[in-house]
C-alpha cells in the first residue's frame, strides 16, 4: 500500500508512515496518480551547496530512525522521538533494550578503540625505551656492594679499637732494685711507660717507682748499667736523666744513658776545620757507624734515634746557626753539661744556650760551664770532646778538662777521649 501523505510504499499492515510517520489508517494499497514531494530546502534560484557536517549529522538521524540516544550504563533508559526530515518529533515511543548501532556507529567506535590502542602500545614502548633512545640516560643507582666478612681466624681483631694504628700500649716489668738489675730490654719497656708520660713531673714518679732514681727522684752517678763492646772495651752506662731529648719519630725518649769513661780516643775532624760543625765532623760519622757496631746486640736494638742541636758555622753569634741532626749516638754539648751561660753584653752565650738543656744527672751534681766538677771528670783522661764548636773562635771545638770543667777550647784534629750517648 501507499501513504496517503507522501505516497510512498509501505508495508501491509503498518499503521505508520516509516517515511513521513503519517497514519497510514484507512490507506489504500493502489499507488496515487501523483505521490506528494517533500518539500525542497534550498531557495528556488540558489545553486546547490554541499551540505554541511551539522547538515550531514541531521541527514544521518533522519535515514536511521532507529538510531536513538544510548543511556549511559548507570542511567536509567529514556524515552525518545521519531524525528521526521526536518527534525520535527512525530512519535513518542516507550524505551525499549538499545538496538544494534548501525554500521556507521561501529566504524567509528572500532576506529577509536584501534587509535586507543596504538597509542597505549607506543607509550609503553616509549617507556620501555626511554623515549626511544633520544631522552638522556639517567644514571643507575648502584647496587650496595656487600659488606666483606671479617676473617674469622684466631688471629684476626673482632673488635678493633679506634687506637688500632698506635703504639701498643708499654709493657710494665717487675719493679727491681736498681737499674743493674733490669734487662735491657726491661729498661726499654720502663722508658716506655716514661716517654708516655706526658709531664717531667709525671715521669719522675715512674723513675722513683723502678728504682731508676734515689728515693726523692734525683740522681747522683750510682744509676749505672755495664755493657761490653765487641773490641773488649767495659763501658758503665749512667743515667743522665728521663724525659728529655726529643725522639726522631716525635714526643720525648724515656731514659737518657752517657757513659761515665770514655769508649775510646777519635779526632773531632782530621783535617782539622769545624766548618759543618758536628753535622759533617769525623767523630760523628765515627760514632754513628764503627762504635755503634760494636755495641751488644741486646743494646742496639734498644736504642732510639734523637734529634740534637749543634752551631754548623764556628765563630758566629747568631744562634740561627745551631742546625739539627739525627743521632743515634752522639757527644753531650757544652749547654747539656755545665747548663746555659749568661755573661754580661756577651752575646755568644746565646750560640752555645740554642744548643740543649743540662741534664738533669749534671744539674743534681751542681755541674757549671766555668768550675771543676767530679761528675765530669774522668779519672785519667786528660780530655773528652764535647760536640760544640767555639762561636768565639772558629779554629776551636769545646772540650772537658781533667778538672771537670767544660771550658776547654782545643783544635779539631786533635785525638781526644769520646763519651758515648744514646736513649732507648
Amino acid at each position: 500500500m501507499f501513504c496517503t501523505n507522501c505516497g510512498s510504499e509501505q508495508r501491509d499492515g503498518v499503521k505508520f508512515c516509516t517515511n513521513c510517520g503519517a497514519s497510514l489508517e484507512g490507506s489504500s494499497s493502489q499507488e496515487p496518480s501523483q505521490p506528494q514531494q517533500t518539500p525542497s530546502l534550498q531557495e528556488p534560484n540558489q545553486p546547490q551547496l554541499e551540505p554541511t557536517q551539522a547538515e550531514y549529522y541531521q541527514q544521518d538521524a533522519y535515514q536511521h530512525q532507529q538510531d536513538y540516544y544510548q543511556p549511559a550504563p548507570n542511567q536509567e533508559p529514556i524515552e525518545t522521538l521519531y524525528l521526521d526530515q526536518y527534525g520535527q518529533s512525530l512519535q513518542s515511543i516507550p524505551a525499549a533494550p538499545a538496538p544494534i548501532k548501525s554500521s556507521r556507529g561501529l566504524v567509528i567506535a572500532a576506529v577509536v578503540l584501534i587509535v586507543l590502542a596504538v597509542t597505549s602500545v607506543v607509550a609503553v614502548a616509549g617507556v620501555l625505551t626511554n623515549g626511544f633512545g633520544l631522552l638522556p640516560q639517567a644514571e643507575e643507582a648502584p647496587e650496595p656492594s656487600e659488606k666483606p666478612e671479617r676473617d674469622p681466624s684466631p688471629d684476626s681483631d673482632p673488635d678493633p679499637s679506634p687506637n688500632a694504628d698506635q703504639d701498643p700500649e708499654p709493657v710494665a716489668p717487675e719493679v727491681r732494685s736498681n737499674v743493674a738489675e733490669y734487662s735491657w730490654d726491661e729498661l726499654s719497656q720502663i722508658s716506655g711507660l716514661i716517654s708516655a708520660a706526658g709531664s717531667d713531673a709525671e715521669a719522675r714518679e715512674i723513675a722513683t717507682e723502678y728504682h731508676l732514681c734515689n728515693a726523692d727522684g734525683t740522681l747522683d752517678g750510682s744509676q749505672t748499667k755495664q755493657l761490653k763492646l765487641s773490641n773488649g772495651t767495659t763501658v758503665t752506662m749512667q743515667v743522665l736523666g728521663f724525659y728529655h731529648d726529643e725522639r726522631a719519630d716525635g714526643g720525648k725518649a724515656g731514659i737518657t744513658f752517657g757513659s761515665r769513661g770514655i769508649v775510646g780516643n777519635y779526632a773531632m775532624n782530621k783535617n782539622d776545620t769545624t766548618a759543618g760543625g758536628w753535622r759533617d765532623s769525623d767523630l760523628r760519622a765515627w760514632m754513628n757507624s764503627d762504635l755503634l757496631d760494636m755495641l751488644p746486640s741486646e743494646v742496639a736494638s734498644e736504642i732510639v734515634p734523637v734529634v740534637k742541636y749543634t752551631n754548623a758555622v764556628g765563630a758566629t753569634t747568631d744562634p740561627a746557626s745551631v742546625e739539627a741532626t739525627t743521632d743515634t749516638l752522639w757527644a753531650p754539648a757544652y749547654a747539656e753539661l755545665g747548663g746555659h751561660m749568661y755573661l754580661p753584653n756577651e752575646k755568644h752565650d746565646e750560640v752555645f744556650n740554642a744548643e740543649g738543656e743540662q741534664y738533669q744527672l749534671y744539674a743534681d751534681m751542681s755541674a757549671t760551664w766555668d768550675a771543676p766538677n767530679d761528675i765530669l771528670s774522668i779519672a785519667g783522661v786528660d780530655r773528652w770532646w764535647e760536640r760544640s764548636p767555639d762561636p768565639m773562635d772558629g779554629r776551636y771545638t769545646m772540650a772537658v778538662g781533667p778538672d771537670g770543667i767544660p771550658w776547654y777550647a782545643n783544635t779539631p784534629k786533635n785525638e781526644f777521649g769520646v763519651v758515648m750517648c744514646f736513649c732507648i
